[in-house]
């Protein structure tokens, strides 16, 4: 009589292995690839809260003080972004028309090609705009 053996072969325990190692493999590659959106949707938000608070410094003191100009995020060693706004007189002569770009770092990315392609790729700009009016 012999005897019903009880257990795994070597080769279904080398499958199990193969297949665990490919889904903890894929989770890995998706974890890696939510902290990258997660970094760049972080840097997307500080940008335009950058932007979007000096509009509306902007906008409270554009009929005294109408000055095109410029500023720089700056978080250690490295340039988050950069508002620059430039004034136009609106039709009427009764305000002004104030128009700020900020021009911001993304989240690196791992894009092939030349050096100049890359760093285009990892900055990005937007365009704000207001009309202030001066009328009393």
């Amino acid at each position: 009589m012999t005897r019903a053996r009880t257990g795994f072969t070597i080769v279904e325990l080398l499958v199990a292995i193969m297949v665990l190692t490919i889904g903890l493999l894929a989770m890995l590659g998706s974890s890696a690839f939510d902290t990258r959106s997660l970094m760049r949707e972080r840097n997307i938000d500080l940008a335009a809260i950058f932007a979007l608070r000096r509009l509306e410094a902007l906008r409270v003191d554009a009929c005294r003080r109408h000055v095109d100009s410029s500023e720089v995020l700056i978080k250690g060693a490295d340039t988050l972004a950069t508002n620059t706004w430039t004034f136009t007189a609106a039709p009427g002569g009764t305000g002004y028309r104030v128009s700020l770009t900020s021009w911001y770092l993304k989240a690196p990315t791992m894009n092939s090609g030349n050096a100049a392609a890359r760093r285009a790729s990892n900055h990005r700009t937007d365009t704000y705009e207001a009309g202030i009016s001066c009328a009393l």
